[in-house]
């Protein structure tokens, strides 16, 4: 197939000639990774009585870098498949083979060319694997030269190589090595284009790097400028795959005065990203790294939707998070919107986690509310023996004290000769009676309510 793409481009290269600019040092070691036969035998072109690397100009037209359609059917040559027989697997070893040992050379070729053979090449260079590599190692020598020349050559296409696959790795660099100056000329130009970038799975990575080294500069204008770049498609950003990253990184590395439009835009759709998949995500970041009047702001939020986000698949983890950095008048309003439910909440998967973290806090009015009510309804038993219920039970257990314990273990014996038809429920009998005695000394018939349901702790939670 390799070989057929190259008399393909040989016989268009035959047609009428066309006015060519001579092929650079780069392209002849871009080329020589696919025609040299002995890196890689799959391209024998010489047996065609061919020389890809003869001084032809015509002939190496045809594999100039300005045919990306040529190049990328070569190289989907270099992991070609020949059908059949039971040496298939041998040779794709040893195409694969193959393939690293060009792949090695090739980089090496493009890292020992000197500064000046890269001049003019930049941009072809950066969309090439071995070519942007070779930059990056020459932008980390620091000298300035080779910074303004290929600053330069990229500062037009920038906003194209931060979404390139492998361009995003040299814009990374650029970013970092740049003066303020020069990167402010950069921002300038890919200000408009942020959001957009944002949300590409490469260019996502070239703005968070952006943004760290505007954060390492202090430099207010290109902060305000860079917020004011992101803030109009903030909703967008926080609940996109690659996009919430970049507002994490923001959260995480710009000065709190910057975070505003983030809290902003949060606080006035708190249910609608608690209850995303990652804006939830964003959410805990931002109790994580906010001010302390940022931060009350979001939880106090939280609280008023507490009832419907408890219940939620994501939104539980917010008002988890949320709990631990609750004052107490807002930890009050967080704990009504479970009161009168705990028993019904404990049976379901996400809201026992949050009911769970209540009885964590070291508040003992909290506790006493959760446990009291679980005690009075007489439900301990049937909640033991359900699938999700019988951890925060078992949580339960562990703090009880005082008037509530009589009444919880009255509750509980009839249901502990079921407990103990089950592995998981004979470790839960183990650690009841080695804190409570007294439960040996009764015995009751038991209760024909089925056997429990147990599994792993970890089949309850969200697989995140």
């Amino acid at each position: 197939a390799t070989q057929s793409a190259y008399l393909r481009a040989r016989t268009q290269a035959m047609m009428p000639p066309m006015p060519m600019a001579p092929l650079s040092t780069v392209d002849m070691a871009m080329l020589s990774t696919f025609y040299d036969p002995l890196l890689d035998p799959m391209l024998n072109l010489h047996g065609l009585g061919l020389n890809p690397l003869a001084a032809d100009p015509l002939t190496l037209d045809a594999f100039s870098l300005s045919d990306p359609m040529l190049s990328q059917q070569l190289g989907m040559g270099l992991g070609g498949r020949s059908p059949g027989g039971a040496s298939q697997a041998r040779r794709q070893t040893a195409d694969r083979s193959a393939y690293e040992r060009s792949r090695q050379m090739h980089q090496q070729v493009m890292a020992e060319l000197p500064w000046e053979e890269y001049k003019g090449r930049v941009y072809e260079a950066a969309k090439d694997q071995s070519g942007c590599r070779a930059l990056q190692q020459k932008l980390n020598d620091r000298e300035q030269e080779v910074i303004d020349g290929v600053l330069e050559e990229t500062k037009e296409h920038v906003v194209e190589l931060m979404q390139d696959p492998f361009g995003n790795y040299l814009m990374q660099v650029v970013f970092e090595v740049v003066s303020t100056e020069q990167r402010a000329e950069l921002l300038n130009i890919c200000a408009p284009d942020l959001s957009c970038i944002s949300l590409d799975m490469h260019g996502t990575r070239a703005v968070q790097r952006l943004i760290e080294a505007i954060a390492e500069s202090q430099d207010k204008s290109q902060m305000t400028q860079l917020c004011e770049a992101l803030k109009p498609d903030i909703l967008r950003l926080v609940r996109d795959v690659n996009g919430n990253h970049v507002i994490q990184k923001c959260l995480q590395k710009l000065p709190h005065s910057y975070k505003d439009f983030v809290f902003d835009a949060i606080r006035d759709n708190c249910h609608e990203v608690a209850t995303h998949r990652h804006g939830c995500c964003v959410m805990q970041r931002c109790l994580d790294n906010g001010s302390d009047a940022q931060r009350d702001g979001m939880v106090a939020e939280v609280a008023k939707h507490g009832a419907t986000l408890t219940e939620d698949p994501y939104g539980n983890y917010v008002v988890q998070y949320s709990v631990n950095y609750a004052d107490g008048e807002t930890l009050t309003k967080m704990l009504k919107a479970v009161e009168g439910r705990v028993p019904s909440l404990c049976r379901q998967k996400f809201a026992s986690n949050v009911i769970e973290k209540f009885l964590q806090l070291d508040n003992a009015k909290v506790r006493n509310t959760i446990i009291g009510e679980i005690a009075t309804g007489g439900v301990a038993g049937e909640l033991m023996l359900d699938q999700y219920a019988n951890y925060v039970m078992q949580r339960v257990m562990q703090l009880v004290e005082g008037p509530h314990v009589d009444a919880l273990l009255r509750s509980l014996r009839p249901v502990l000769p079921q407990l103990r038809n089950t592995n998981s429920g004979r470790r839960i009998c183990q650690k009841l009676t080695k804190r409570f005695p007294q439960l040996d000394d009764m015995e009751e018939a038991p209760m024909n309510n089925g056997p429990m349901r147990s599994g792993r702790r970890g089949d309850r939670r969200m697989g995140r």
